[in-house]
């Protein structure tokens, strides 16, 4: 009797170790699940997802000005219309799948829509190409609508200033003299107006810290 009560005593001691130890391993999986999330949004916390619309068929005309007056143009990012400005890299992963029903929406509506540049636009930070008031009022009343369908909030679609442009050259960030400013718009204004339809949609991952661009979608729109 006393050798049978030995033995299982023995077992259920085995038993309790291997028990502590699956405890330990298990606990040792959760503390490196949450490090690698630490991790993770720490890494992600500098990135945030930009929406363009790319306008290749102009850099003919604006690459030599975008060249040394626009940092993007060194990522390899051509003239484009940004229609959905910065936000974070952890919401489009959370919710990729309605952003990108909302997306192919976008490029639906976009499909075969011709718009126009009608003039050369200036504020304290940009020279822009302008779009007609009618096609500007288009693309903001997407933007406004992104935002409700997405819960992304950005003063940015309520603002006169920043109303869907085509950025050529950034004024604060690189030294430009008003004699060159005036040079510039005289330049493009001689080929204005332009008549297009937007040929594809891209939505890429910006680094705030390192301003490193990356593709990670381009959908064609109009071929």
């Amino acid at each position: 009797m006393k050798k049978k009560l030995k033995i299982k005593l023995k077992n259920n001691l085995n038993k309790s170790k291997e028990h502590k130890k699956n405890e330990k391993y298990v606990s040792s999986q959760i503390d490196n699940d949450e490090s690698n999330k630490q991790k993770k949004s720490f890494y992600n916390k500098n990135k945030v997802i930009n929406i363009i619309l790319p306008t290749p068929f102009l850099e003919p005309l604006v690459q030599t000005y975008r060249f040394k007056y626009n940092f993007f143009s060194q990522f390899g990012i051509p003239s484009h219309l940004t229609l959905i400005y910065g936000f974070k890299l952890e919401k489009y992963i959370k919710d990729k799948d309605s952003i990108n029903n909302i997306i192919n929406i976008i490029v639906k509506v976009l499909k075969n829509k011709k718009m126009t540049i009608e003039n050369v636009g200036e504020n304290i930070n940009l020279i822009y190409l302008k779009l007609s008031e009618k096609d500007t009022i288009f693309l903001n009343t997407i933007q406004q609508l992104f935002s409700k369908l997405t819960g992304i909030k950005s003063s940015l679609y309520y603002n006169p200033e920043t109303k869907p442009h085509i950025t050529i050259c950034t004024k604060n960030r690189r030294s430009i003299s008003q004699e060159n400013i005036d040079n510039v718009k005289k330049d493009l204004e001689k080929n204005l107006p332009i008549n297009f339809k937007f040929p594809k949609l891209w939505v890429i991952e910006v680094n705030k810290k390192t301003n490193e661009v990356k593709i990670l979608q381009e959908i064609i729109i109009n071929s």
